[in-house]
């Protein structure tokens, strides 16, 4: 804990990740064992998640919280969909997660720590998330008018990717509006890399909903294999490093 604080923490996180980063590279590129792969990848996201709940003294504090949580059930999503093959309930839980960093935002957005604003702020959360229930249906009707079949993995995938982008765009903005937050900054990086991921996931699986083929699109799927982690594990080591709170930054 006194390393943590005292920033050396943060510099043998980082080490770790990046020997564990190029290892998974050097599998993926030379056809090595997918197995030792997985369980490379999958141990990342386990590290960021101990990075951050050990990095503060407390864990109950509000935005955080938020952080921590929605590392777990980003570990959970990993667990279903990297090595149990559970899509469905690993979409739901990555849903989850980013409610999660919604939450998160807002969290980090607001400048008064009333009761009022309090409630505006899990008004704005269920207004948003209304809102993408809502453009999450419209597009599904969309889709299946153009012939592609309607399943429940399809329409969890397509809130999830609404949700992701709404979080993209309002953390890329928080950070825009306060570039000297060095966590805000992170965090903004970080969720856009895990929306990069998350396209080259929708290139990956693209041909089970749309019948594709030709080189062009075996060069996509061939690429998007390995694009997918390029961008995800450094999303999620950026991410947990954005749960540095400053002594002189306000602690909610």
């Amino acid at each position: 804990m006194q390393y943590l604080r005292k920033g050396k923490g943060a510099c043998y996180f980082v080490l770790l990740q990046v020997i564990l980063y190029c290892s998974f590279l050097i599998l993926d590129f030379t056809a090595g064992s997918i197995e030792l792969s997985n369980i490379i990848k999958f141990s990342i996201v386990g590290i960021c998640l101990c990075y951050a709940l050990f990095f503060s003294g407390s864990v109950w504090q509000g935005q955080l919280f938020c952080l921590q949580l929605a590392l777990l059930f980003t570990v959970i999503s990993d667990l279903c969909i990297l090595l149990l093959d559970y899509y469905l309930l690993g979409m739901i839980s990555f849903c989850i997660v980013q409610q999660l960093y919604s939450r998160r935002l807002d969290l980090l957005n607001r400048k008064n720590k009333d009761i009022r604003a309090e409630q505006d702020g899990i008004r704005g959360l269920s207004i948003r998330l209304g809102l993408q229930l809502i453009v999450t249906i419209m597009t599904c009707l969309i889709l299946q008018r153009f012939g592609i079949r309607i399943e429940s993995l399809l329409v969890v995938t397509t809130f999830y990717f609404i949700s992701i982008i709404t979080n993209v765009f309002r953390a890329v903005k928080l950070a825009a509006l306060q570039p000297k937050d060095k966590g805000n900054v992170l965090f903004a990086i970080g969720i856009s890399l895990f929306l990069l991921c998350d396209i080259n996931v929708g290139f990956f699986n693209a041909s089970d909903y749309i019948p594709l083929s030709g080189d062009l699109f075996e060069h996509l799927y061939s690429f998007s294999t390995i694009l997918m982690w390029m961008f995800y594990a450094p999303s999620q080591v950026l991410i947990a490093l954005s749960a540095k709170i400053r002594k002189n930054s306000q602690k909610y």
